[in-house]
């Protein structure tokens, strides 16, 4: 009878058990993917304690953590999507891109997203501020030449005025 017993648990653990060790795999899998992580953003981000602006068409990196499936990998500015290059350095990759000369002068969102080998995934995203095009110290060279214009200062001779 002892036998019967032992053969009877033995049989309905094995019928059992296949399906244990499936859910068991499918929550490990999803507790142990980790998220692609963004690290390095080469520029300055926006903000209210920063007002700091980028150059036009100015060339960005950062990196991203080596889990990302390649097939998933997103970047886009302001919504479009933008061209990149990634390069692997075994444990990250070098993602690369360049702003589009049409988002001079405007407040940008650069949004990256990356599913990871396992299924989960992570985005991430940096605003920044296009600079107009004019270099600040050209701005100024203008600025000044326009007031020197307005006072005839440059030929020496006051305005007139009329009354």
């Amino acid at each position: 009878m002892h036998n019967r017993f032992l053969l009877s648990v033995t049989l309905m653990f094995a019928m059992a058990a296949p399906s244990l060790s499936v859910a068991y795999e499918k929550d490990q899998r999803k507790e142990h993917c980790f998220k692609p992580k963004y690290r390095q953003f080469s520029l300055p981000v926006y903000s209210a304690d920063n007002k700091q602006e980028v150059a036009p068409e100015s060339e960005f990196s950062f990196i991203v953590s080596h889990v990302i499936d390649l097939d998933s990998f997103r970047l886009t500015a302001k919504g479009k999507d933008l061209p990149y290059t990634l390069e692997d350095r075994n444990s990250f990759y070098v993602v690369k891109s360049k702003l589009p000369s049409e988002l001079t002068g405007k407040f940008v969102r650069i949004d990256s997203r990356a599913e990871a080998i396992l299924g989960c995934y992570n985005s991430e995203g940096w605003l920044v501020k296009v600079a107009s095009g004019v270099a600040p110290d050209t701005a100024d060279e203008l600025l000044s030449n326009d007031a020197d214009t307005v006072s005839g200062a440059e030929d020496g001779v006051e305005p007139e005025r009329s009354e």
